[in-house]
Protein backbone atom coordinates (compact mmCIF):
# COMPACT_ATOMS: atom_id res chain seq x y z
CA UNK A 1 0.00 0.00 0.00
CA UNK A 2 1.37 3.81 -1.13
CA UNK A 3 0.20 7.10 0.02
CA UNK A 4 0.63 8.86 -3.12
CA UNK A 5 1.35 12.67 -2.82
CA UNK A 6 -1.55 15.07 -2.81
CA UNK A 7 -3.00 17.06 -5.57
CA UNK A 8 -4.75 20.31 -5.75
CA UNK A 9 -4.09 20.57 -2.19
CA UNK A 10 -3.89 23.27 0.79
CA UNK A 11 -0.45 24.00 1.30
CA UNK A 12 0.48 23.01 4.95
CA UNK A 13 3.01 25.48 6.02
CA UNK A 14 4.26 23.32 8.63
CA UNK A 15 5.98 21.21 6.33
CA UNK A 16 7.92 23.63 4.85
CA UNK A 17 9.90 24.32 8.57
CA UNK A 18 8.14 27.37 9.47
CA UNK A 19 8.96 27.91 13.00
CA UNK A 20 12.43 29.35 12.35
CA UNK A 21 13.91 32.48 13.29
CA UNK A 22 13.50 36.34 12.83
CA UNK A 23 15.44 39.34 13.70
CA UNK A 24 13.55 42.05 15.26
CA UNK A 25 14.31 45.23 13.15
CA UNK A 26 13.71 48.83 15.08
CA UNK A 27 11.29 51.33 12.59
CA UNK A 28 11.58 54.88 13.17
CA UNK A 29 11.66 56.13 16.67
CA UNK A 30 10.28 53.56 18.71
CA UNK A 31 8.57 51.31 16.48
CA UNK A 32 10.04 47.57 16.31
CA UNK A 33 9.22 45.55 13.28
CA UNK A 34 9.71 41.47 11.85
CA UNK A 35 9.39 39.90 8.52
CA UNK A 36 6.82 37.23 7.92
CA UNK A 37 7.68 33.80 6.34
CA UNK A 38 6.99 33.84 2.72
CA UNK A 39 5.58 30.49 3.00
CA UNK A 40 2.88 31.82 5.30
CA UNK A 41 2.01 34.38 3.52
CA UNK A 42 0.89 32.25 0.77
CA UNK A 43 -0.48 30.15 2.82
CA UNK A 44 -2.97 32.94 3.72
CA UNK A 45 -2.67 34.98 0.46
CA UNK A 46 -1.67 37.84 2.42
CA UNK A 47 -1.32 41.15 0.69
CA UNK A 48 0.22 44.74 1.06
CA UNK A 49 -3.15 46.36 3.31
CA UNK A 50 -4.69 42.88 4.46
CA UNK A 51 -5.44 43.05 8.36
CA UNK A 52 -3.79 41.17 10.84
CA UNK A 53 -5.63 39.90 14.36
CA UNK A 54 -3.38 38.94 17.19
CA UNK A 55 -4.87 36.82 19.88
CA UNK A 56 -2.56 37.36 23.38
CA UNK A 57 -1.96 33.59 24.94
CA UNK A 58 -0.69 32.11 27.12
CA UNK A 59 3.55 32.04 27.32
CA UNK A 60 4.39 35.32 26.28
CA UNK A 61 2.88 34.11 22.64
CA UNK A 62 0.99 35.52 20.26
CA UNK A 63 -1.41 33.94 17.71
CA UNK A 64 -1.98 35.94 14.57
CA UNK A 65 -4.63 35.90 11.92
CA UNK A 66 -5.72 37.50 8.37
CA UNK A 67 -8.94 39.15 9.36
CA UNK A 68 -11.41 38.47 6.39
CA UNK A 69 -15.24 38.47 6.14
CA UNK A 70 -14.98 35.13 3.60
CA UNK A 71 -15.51 31.82 4.41
CA UNK A 72 -13.22 30.61 6.84
CA UNK A 73 -11.69 27.52 5.11
CA UNK A 74 -9.56 28.04 1.81
CA UNK A 75 -11.29 27.06 -1.18
CA UNK A 76 -8.50 24.67 -2.57
CA UNK A 77 -9.64 21.00 -1.49
CA UNK A 78 -7.18 17.79 -0.78
CA UNK A 79 -6.64 15.08 -2.27
CA UNK A 80 -5.21 12.03 -1.37
CA UNK A 81 -4.25 9.04 -3.57
CA UNK A 82 -3.86 5.74 -2.03
CA UNK A 83 -2.90 2.49 -3.86
CA UNK A 84 -3.94 -0.69 -2.58
CA UNK A 85 -1.21 -3.06 -3.62
CA UNK A 86 -2.35 -6.31 -0.68
CA UNK A 87 -5.63 -7.04 0.44
CA UNK A 88 -5.65 -6.81 3.90
CA UNK A 89 -8.34 -7.47 6.80
CA UNK A 90 -10.01 -4.11 7.28
CA UNK A 91 -7.99 -1.86 5.70
CA UNK A 92 -10.14 -0.37 3.40
CA UNK A 93 -12.42 0.99 6.56
CA UNK A 94 -9.79 2.15 7.86
CA UNK A 95 -7.91 4.12 4.87
CA UNK A 96 -11.64 5.64 4.33
CA UNK A 97 -12.01 6.33 7.69
CA UNK A 98 -8.43 7.55 8.38
CA UNK A 99 -8.34 10.20 4.86
CA UNK A 100 -11.81 11.63 5.89
CA UNK A 101 -10.26 12.35 10.24
CA UNK A 102 -7.14 13.76 8.45
CA UNK A 103 -9.57 16.31 6.79
CA UNK A 104 -9.16 15.03 3.12
CA UNK A 105 -11.58 16.58 0.57
CA UNK A 106 -10.89 13.23 -1.49
CA UNK A 107 -10.03 9.74 -1.70
CA UNK A 108 -9.04 8.07 -4.44
CA UNK A 109 -8.24 4.54 -3.68
CA UNK A 110 -6.79 2.25 -6.30
CA UNK A 111 -6.27 -1.63 -6.02
CA UNK A 112 -4.23 -3.99 -8.11
CA UNK A 113 -6.49 -6.18 -8.11
CA UNK A 114 -10.58 -6.07 -9.30
CA UNK A 115 -12.35 -4.99 -6.06
CA UNK A 116 -14.37 -8.04 -5.07
CA UNK A 117 -17.80 -7.78 -3.48
CA UNK A 118 -17.48 -7.71 0.08
CA UNK A 119 -14.65 -4.70 -0.20
CA UNK A 120 -17.51 -2.99 -2.25
CA UNK A 121 -19.94 -3.59 1.17
CA UNK A 122 -16.95 -2.80 3.21
CA UNK A 123 -16.36 0.48 2.04
CA UNK A 124 -20.56 1.05 1.17
CA UNK A 125 -20.39 0.16 5.10
CA UNK A 126 -17.81 2.74 6.23
CA UNK A 127 -19.14 6.16 3.87
CA UNK A 128 -22.56 5.04 5.92
CA UNK A 129 -20.25 5.97 9.11
CA UNK A 130 -19.29 9.56 8.05
CA UNK A 131 -21.52 12.90 7.71
CA UNK A 132 -20.83 14.20 4.41
CA UNK A 133 -18.66 11.39 3.16
CA UNK A 134 -19.90 10.29 -0.75
CA UNK A 135 -18.83 7.26 -2.84
CA UNK A 136 -19.11 9.06 -6.24
CA UNK A 137 -17.34 6.95 -8.69
CA UNK A 138 -16.01 3.47 -8.59
CA UNK A 139 -14.77 1.04 -11.73
CA UNK A 140 -13.60 -2.39 -11.16
CA UNK A 141 -10.10 -1.06 -9.64
CA UNK A 142 -10.96 2.67 -8.07
CA UNK A 143 -13.07 3.93 -5.66
CA UNK A 144 -13.07 7.57 -5.42
CA UNK A 145 -14.67 9.20 -2.33
CA UNK A 146 -15.68 12.98 -1.55
CA UNK A 147 -16.49 14.85 1.69
CA UNK A 148 -19.11 17.76 1.01
CA UNK A 149 -19.42 18.66 4.33
CA UNK A 150 -18.98 22.61 5.31
CA UNK A 151 -16.87 22.20 8.75
CA UNK A 152 -18.04 25.58 9.77
CA UNK A 153 -21.44 24.65 9.50
CA UNK A 154 -20.67 22.08 12.45
CA UNK A 155 -19.69 23.84 15.80
CA UNK A 156 -18.04 21.07 18.49
CA UNK A 157 -20.54 22.06 21.14
CA UNK A 158 -23.53 21.74 19.21
CA UNK A 159 -22.16 17.85 17.70
CA UNK A 160 -21.48 17.63 21.64
CA UNK A 161 -24.97 18.52 22.33
CA UNK A 162 -26.35 15.78 20.33
CA UNK A 163 -24.29 12.73 21.23
CA UNK A 164 -25.29 13.75 24.62
CA UNK A 165 -28.63 13.84 23.48
CA UNK A 166 -28.34 10.42 22.32
CA UNK A 167 -26.43 8.72 25.12
CA UNK A 168 -29.77 10.03 26.97
CA UNK A 169 -32.01 8.39 24.56
CA UNK A 170 -29.76 5.41 24.82
CA UNK A 171 -29.70 4.97 28.42
CA UNK A 172 -33.74 5.69 28.63
CA UNK A 173 -34.13 2.45 26.12
CA UNK A 174 -32.18 0.85 28.22
CA UNK A 175 -34.17 1.14 31.53
CA UNK A 176 -37.66 0.67 29.10
CA UNK A 177 -36.00 -2.85 27.89
CA UNK A 178 -35.16 -3.71 31.39
CA UNK A 179 -38.25 -2.87 33.30
CA UNK A 180 -40.94 -3.50 30.32
CA UNK A 181 -38.96 -6.49 29.14
CA UNK A 182 -39.30 -4.38 26.02
CA UNK A 183 -36.64 -5.86 23.05
CA UNK A 184 -37.74 -3.03 20.56
CA UNK A 185 -36.33 -0.33 22.79
CA UNK A 186 -33.45 -2.55 23.56
CA UNK A 187 -32.83 -2.99 19.27
CA UNK A 188 -33.27 0.76 19.44
CA UNK A 189 -30.51 1.22 21.19
CA UNK A 190 -28.07 -0.70 19.29
CA UNK A 191 -29.29 1.47 16.68
CA UNK A 192 -28.21 4.66 17.75
CA UNK A 193 -24.63 3.46 18.28
CA UNK A 194 -24.30 4.20 14.37
CA UNK A 195 -25.64 7.98 15.21
CA UNK A 196 -22.85 8.73 17.85
CA UNK A 197 -19.84 7.14 15.73
CA UNK A 198 -20.70 9.56 13.42
CA UNK A 199 -20.96 12.12 15.16
CA UNK A 200 -17.46 11.18 16.79
CA UNK A 201 -15.74 11.18 13.14
CA UNK A 202 -17.38 14.40 12.42
CA UNK A 203 -15.76 15.78 15.69
CA UNK A 204 -12.22 14.57 15.36
CA UNK A 205 -11.93 15.53 12.04
CA UNK A 206 -12.92 19.06 13.07
CA UNK A 207 -10.62 19.25 15.48
CA UNK A 208 -7.45 18.27 13.18
CA UNK A 209 -8.89 21.02 10.99
CA UNK A 210 -9.09 23.63 13.54
CA UNK A 211 -5.42 22.66 15.01
CA UNK A 212 -4.27 24.39 11.35
CA UNK A 213 -6.63 27.24 11.28
CA UNK A 214 -7.07 29.41 13.78
CA UNK A 215 -10.28 31.29 11.87
CA UNK A 216 -12.26 27.84 11.67
CA UNK A 217 -10.82 27.01 15.53
CA UNK A 218 -12.34 30.49 16.58
CA UNK A 219 -15.93 29.64 14.04
CA UNK A 220 -16.03 26.04 15.86
CA UNK A 221 -16.02 27.25 19.65
CA UNK A 222 -12.74 26.48 19.86
CA UNK A 223 -11.81 29.42 22.49
CA UNK A 224 -8.02 28.86 22.63
CA UNK A 225 -5.57 25.95 21.07
CA UNK A 226 -4.82 24.77 24.46
CA UNK A 227 -8.29 23.39 24.96
CA UNK A 228 -7.68 20.71 21.79
CA UNK A 229 -6.48 18.05 23.51
CA UNK A 230 -9.20 18.24 26.19
CA UNK A 231 -11.71 18.18 23.78
CA UNK A 232 -10.13 15.33 22.38
CA UNK A 233 -10.17 13.19 25.12
CA UNK A 234 -13.52 14.27 26.15
CA UNK A 235 -14.95 13.16 22.76
CA UNK A 236 -13.08 9.78 23.24
CA UNK A 237 -14.43 9.30 26.69
CA UNK A 238 -17.93 10.19 25.14
CA UNK A 239 -17.49 7.58 22.28
CA UNK A 240 -16.16 4.94 24.65
CA UNK A 241 -19.41 5.95 27.16
CA UNK A 242 -21.36 4.89 23.81
CA UNK A 243 -19.53 1.86 23.44
CA UNK A 244 -20.47 0.45 27.08
CA UNK A 245 -24.12 1.82 26.68
CA UNK A 246 -24.30 -0.51 23.77
CA UNK A 247 -22.88 -3.18 25.15
CA UNK A 248 -25.31 -2.80 27.94
CA UNK A 249 -28.10 -2.77 26.10
CA UNK A 250 -26.81 -5.97 24.33
CA UNK A 251 -26.84 -7.78 27.75
CA UNK A 252 -30.43 -6.53 28.89
CA UNK A 253 -31.50 -8.78 25.46
CA UNK A 254 -29.90 -11.13 26.83
CA UNK A 255 -31.34 -10.76 30.54
CA UNK A 256 -35.19 -10.21 29.52
CA UNK A 257 -35.12 -12.84 26.86
CA UNK A 258 -34.77 -15.08 29.37
CA UNK A 259 -37.75 -16.99 30.77
CA UNK A 260 -36.49 -16.73 34.37
CA UNK A 261 -37.35 -13.29 35.21
CA UNK A 262 -34.98 -11.00 37.01
CA UNK A 263 -35.24 -10.23 40.88
CA UNK A 264 -37.41 -7.25 41.83
CA UNK A 265 -34.41 -6.27 43.68
CA UNK A 266 -32.02 -6.52 41.54
CA UNK A 267 -33.95 -4.99 38.67
CA UNK A 268 -34.20 -1.84 40.83
CA UNK A 269 -30.78 -1.73 41.47
CA UNK A 270 -29.71 -2.18 37.62
CA UNK A 271 -32.50 1.00 37.17
CA UNK A 272 -31.00 2.91 39.64
CA UNK A 273 -27.21 2.73 38.41
CA UNK A 274 -29.04 3.94 34.84
CA UNK A 275 -31.13 7.00 36.94
CA UNK A 276 -27.35 7.88 37.89
CA UNK A 277 -25.33 7.54 34.86
CA UNK A 278 -28.00 9.70 32.96
CA UNK A 279 -27.65 12.62 35.18
CA UNK A 280 -24.26 12.36 35.42
CA UNK A 281 -23.50 12.70 32.02
CA UNK A 282 -26.10 15.80 32.33
CA UNK A 283 -24.05 17.17 35.33
CA UNK A 284 -20.53 16.75 33.50
CA UNK A 285 -21.58 17.98 30.22
CA UNK A 286 -22.80 21.18 32.20
CA UNK A 287 -19.34 21.23 34.07
CA UNK A 288 -17.21 21.27 30.47
CA UNK A 289 -19.90 23.90 29.08
CA UNK A 290 -20.15 26.61 32.19
CA UNK A 291 -19.79 25.79 35.34
CA UNK A 292 -17.53 27.02 38.45
CA UNK A 293 -14.68 25.38 39.57
CA UNK A 294 -16.50 24.76 43.12
CA UNK A 295 -19.46 23.01 41.11
CA UNK A 296 -17.41 20.86 39.13
CA UNK A 297 -15.36 19.93 42.50
CA UNK A 298 -18.78 19.13 43.67
CA UNK A 299 -19.82 17.00 40.78
CA UNK A 300 -16.18 15.00 40.37
CA UNK A 301 -17.01 14.47 44.59
CA UNK A 302 -20.22 13.35 44.07
CA UNK A 303 -19.10 10.86 41.37
CA UNK A 304 -16.87 9.66 43.50
CA UNK A 305 -19.14 8.94 46.45
CA UNK A 306 -21.45 7.48 44.27
CA UNK A 307 -18.82 5.01 42.72
CA UNK A 308 -17.83 4.11 46.61
CA UNK A 309 -21.07 3.19 47.49
CA UNK A 310 -22.47 1.11 44.72
CA UNK A 311 -22.91 -2.42 45.09
CA UNK A 312 -21.91 -5.49 42.91
CA UNK A 313 -23.99 -8.47 41.99
CA UNK A 314 -22.93 -10.25 45.31
CA UNK A 315 -25.40 -8.78 47.06
CA UNK A 316 -28.61 -8.94 44.99
CA UNK A 317 -28.22 -11.70 43.09
CA UNK A 318 -30.32 -15.43 44.67
CA UNK A 319 -28.60 -18.08 44.68
CA UNK A 320 -30.80 -19.68 41.68
CA UNK A 321 -29.68 -17.24 39.04
CA UNK A 322 -28.71 -18.81 35.92
CA UNK A 323 -24.70 -18.82 34.93
CA UNK A 324 -25.97 -17.04 31.37
CA UNK A 325 -27.96 -14.44 33.18
CA UNK A 326 -25.50 -13.39 35.99
CA UNK A 327 -22.45 -13.46 33.39
CA UNK A 328 -24.88 -10.69 31.34
CA UNK A 329 -25.77 -8.60 35.12
CA UNK A 330 -22.58 -9.00 35.96
CA UNK A 331 -21.31 -7.52 32.88
CA UNK A 332 -24.24 -4.64 33.07
CA UNK A 333 -22.88 -3.85 36.81
CA UNK A 334 -19.22 -3.20 35.33
CA UNK A 335 -20.19 -1.34 32.23
CA UNK A 336 -22.10 1.27 34.50
CA UNK A 337 -19.08 1.58 36.74
CA UNK A 338 -16.86 2.01 33.57
CA UNK A 339 -18.86 4.49 32.24
CA UNK A 340 -19.22 6.55 35.14
CA UNK A 341 -15.82 6.49 35.82
CA UNK A 342 -14.85 7.94 32.43
CA UNK A 343 -17.07 10.84 33.08
CA UNK A 344 -14.67 11.91 36.20
CA UNK A 345 -11.70 12.16 33.20
CA UNK A 346 -14.48 14.84 31.46
CA UNK A 347 -14.82 16.60 34.77
CA UNK A 348 -11.15 16.91 34.99
CA UNK A 349 -10.73 18.30 31.67
CA UNK A 350 -13.88 21.00 32.94
CA UNK A 351 -11.95 22.06 36.35
CA UNK A 352 -8.59 22.22 34.30
CA UNK A 353 -10.10 24.15 31.54
CA UNK A 354 -11.61 26.29 34.36
CA UNK A 355 -8.27 26.79 36.21
CA UNK A 356 -7.26 29.15 33.31
CA UNK A 357 -10.33 30.60 32.30
CA UNK A 358 -11.64 31.84 35.85
CA UNK A 359 -8.89 34.00 36.47
CA UNK A 360 -10.37 37.91 37.75
CA UNK A 361 -7.04 39.90 37.10
CA UNK A 362 -4.70 39.77 34.04
CA UNK A 363 -1.87 38.24 35.72
CA UNK A 364 -3.88 35.33 36.65
CA UNK A 365 -3.08 36.40 40.70
CA UNK A 366 -6.68 35.40 41.63
CA UNK A 367 -9.13 32.87 40.88
CA UNK A 368 -12.91 32.99 41.45
CA UNK A 369 -14.17 29.48 42.64
CA UNK A 370 -17.58 30.89 41.80
CA UNK A 371 -17.25 32.24 38.17
CA UNK A 372 -18.99 30.46 35.66
CA UNK A 373 -18.48 30.99 31.79
CA UNK A 374 -19.89 33.86 30.13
Amino acid sequence: MRLMAKTASRKNYRDDQLERTRRVQKVGGSSLSVTLPKNWIEEINLKPGDILTFKEISGGRLELAKETKGNLIPEEQTTVHIDMEEEEPSILTRLIVGSYIAGHDNVIIRSRDVFTEAQKEEAASAVKRMLGLSLVEQSDNTMEFQNFIDPIKYRLDHIMSRVIGVLTAELEGCRKGLNDSDLEALQGVLQLEDEVDSFYLLMIRQLLLSSENYRLAKGLGIENHRYQMGYRLVIKDLEMIADLIYQIASDLKTVVSSPHPIPEKLRAHIDEMLISIGRFITLSYDAFRERSLLEINNIINEITTWLDDVSDLGDFAPSDLMVTEATAIQRIISHCIEATKLLIVVDEVAFNRSMERDKTSENGSHINLFHRKK
